[in-house]
């Protein structure tokens, strides 16, 4: 569940990942892979790590703009580093 989001927030991260999509498009040969997870970027937004995270699920590729420490747990806290597990 994401919380705090605000309605500036939350269209600055669908501006985002519109302009990502469109302009570069997620390639699954640049992807630090794990599995069926990875990692395509790692960038500092307002003093905060944000990724966006890529899933193969049936041959097709589902991405994740700017996703915050926050929202990840389990195998994706793990891929980015953040569960010494």
């Amino acid at each position: 569940m994401v919380k705090n989001v605000t309605r500036k927030s939350a269209r600055r991260l669908w501006h985002y990942a519109i302009t990502q999509a469109e302009e570069q498009p997620a390639d699954a040969g640049r992807v630090e892979w794990h599995g069926d997870i990875g990692m395509l970027k790692r960038r500092e937004h307002a003093g905060r790590a944000r990724y966006d995270l890529v899933q193969r699920e049936n041959g097709k590729l589902r991405v994740y703009y700017g996703v915050t420490e926050n929202g990840i747990h389990g195998e994706w806290a793990r891929l980015v580093g953040l569960d010494a597990d």
